[in-house]
Protein backbone atom coordinates (compact mmCIF):
# COMPACT_ATOMS: atom_id res chain seq x y z
CA UNK A 1 0.00 0.00 0.00
CA UNK A 2 2.00 2.92 -1.75
CA UNK A 3 1.49 6.31 -0.39
CA UNK A 4 0.23 5.43 3.14
CA UNK A 5 1.29 7.81 5.21
CA UNK A 6 0.27 10.49 3.07
CA UNK A 7 -3.17 12.37 4.01
CA UNK A 8 -5.37 12.06 1.15
CA UNK A 9 -6.83 16.32 -0.11
CA UNK A 10 -9.92 14.96 0.68
CA UNK A 11 -9.90 15.10 4.31
CA UNK A 12 -7.80 18.64 3.76
CA UNK A 13 -9.58 21.69 5.18
CA UNK A 14 -9.55 24.81 3.10
CA UNK A 15 -7.11 25.77 5.83
CA UNK A 16 -5.01 22.64 5.38
CA UNK A 17 -5.13 22.85 1.58
CA UNK A 18 -4.16 26.41 0.96
CA UNK A 19 -0.43 25.97 3.57
CA UNK A 20 2.58 26.02 1.52
CA UNK A 21 4.17 27.64 -1.28
CA UNK A 22 2.26 29.15 -4.04
CA UNK A 23 3.59 30.66 -7.06
CA UNK A 24 2.40 32.79 -10.13
CA UNK A 25 1.78 35.59 -11.41
CA UNK A 26 0.21 39.59 -9.65
CA UNK A 27 -0.54 41.34 -12.69
CA UNK A 28 2.87 41.08 -14.40
CA UNK A 29 5.07 40.32 -11.93
CA UNK A 30 5.88 37.00 -10.92
CA UNK A 31 5.24 35.90 -6.79
CA UNK A 32 5.79 33.54 -4.16
CA UNK A 33 3.54 33.29 -1.25
CA UNK A 34 3.89 30.90 1.29
CA UNK A 35 1.11 30.58 4.01
CA UNK A 36 1.72 29.42 7.32
CA UNK A 37 -0.10 27.61 9.84
CA UNK A 38 -0.09 30.93 12.00
CA UNK A 39 -2.46 32.82 9.82
CA UNK A 40 0.86 34.55 8.35
CA UNK A 41 2.07 34.92 4.94
CA UNK A 42 5.24 35.94 3.40
CA UNK A 43 5.10 37.23 -0.42
CA UNK A 44 8.12 37.60 -2.52
CA UNK A 45 7.77 39.23 -5.77
CA UNK A 46 10.26 39.39 -8.36
CA UNK A 47 10.19 43.54 -10.03
CA UNK A 48 12.23 44.20 -13.38
CA UNK A 49 15.73 45.08 -10.79
CA UNK A 50 14.94 44.34 -7.39
CA UNK A 51 13.05 41.36 -5.82
CA UNK A 52 10.49 42.25 -2.61
CA UNK A 53 9.80 40.42 0.20
CA UNK A 54 6.77 41.83 2.86
CA UNK A 55 4.77 39.41 5.34
CA UNK A 56 1.37 39.77 6.21
CA UNK A 57 -1.45 37.78 7.35
CA UNK A 58 -4.29 35.62 5.89
CA UNK A 59 -7.99 34.18 7.34
CA UNK A 60 -10.24 31.89 5.30
CA UNK A 61 -14.09 32.72 6.41
CA UNK A 62 -17.14 32.14 4.87
CA UNK A 63 -15.85 30.77 2.20
CA UNK A 64 -13.92 33.73 1.39
CA UNK A 65 -9.81 34.61 1.76
CA UNK A 66 -8.83 37.36 3.04
CA UNK A 67 -5.13 38.19 2.09
CA UNK A 68 -2.81 41.37 3.42
CA UNK A 69 0.82 42.00 2.70
CA UNK A 70 2.21 44.74 4.35
CA UNK A 71 3.11 48.30 1.90
CA UNK A 72 1.52 45.76 -0.71
CA UNK A 73 -1.54 43.98 -0.63
CA UNK A 74 -4.11 46.00 1.43
CA UNK A 75 -5.92 44.01 3.17
CA UNK A 76 -8.26 42.22 0.47
CA UNK A 77 -11.37 39.47 0.36
CA UNK A 78 -10.84 36.99 -2.53
CA UNK A 79 -13.45 34.16 -3.44
CA UNK A 80 -10.73 30.73 -4.21
CA UNK A 81 -10.90 27.78 -6.08
CA UNK A 82 -8.87 24.79 -5.80
CA UNK A 83 -8.10 22.59 -8.62
CA UNK A 84 -5.73 20.38 -10.20
CA UNK A 85 -6.30 18.02 -7.24
CA UNK A 86 -5.22 21.40 -4.75
CA UNK A 87 -2.03 21.89 -6.80
CA UNK A 88 -3.67 24.97 -8.58
CA UNK A 89 -4.99 27.76 -6.75
CA UNK A 90 -7.54 30.66 -8.39
CA UNK A 91 -7.92 33.54 -6.62
CA UNK A 92 -10.77 36.56 -7.89
CA UNK A 93 -11.54 39.35 -5.98
CA UNK A 94 -15.00 39.53 -5.09
CA UNK A 95 -15.76 41.98 -8.12
CA UNK A 96 -14.55 39.84 -10.41
CA UNK A 97 -12.98 42.02 -12.02
CA UNK A 98 -9.20 40.29 -11.47
CA UNK A 99 -8.41 36.53 -10.73
CA UNK A 100 -4.83 35.22 -9.81
CA UNK A 101 -4.03 31.85 -10.64
CA UNK A 102 -1.38 30.23 -8.32
CA UNK A 103 0.29 26.78 -8.39
CA UNK A 104 1.55 24.68 -5.33
CA UNK A 105 5.28 23.62 -4.83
Amino acid sequence: MSGCDQISNLFLTDEGRIIGTWDGNWGIFPIKFIFVTNGTVQSIIDFVDYQYSGVGTWEISQGKLTLEIVNFIPSTKYTYVFSEGDKTLTLTTLNGDTSYVLNKQ
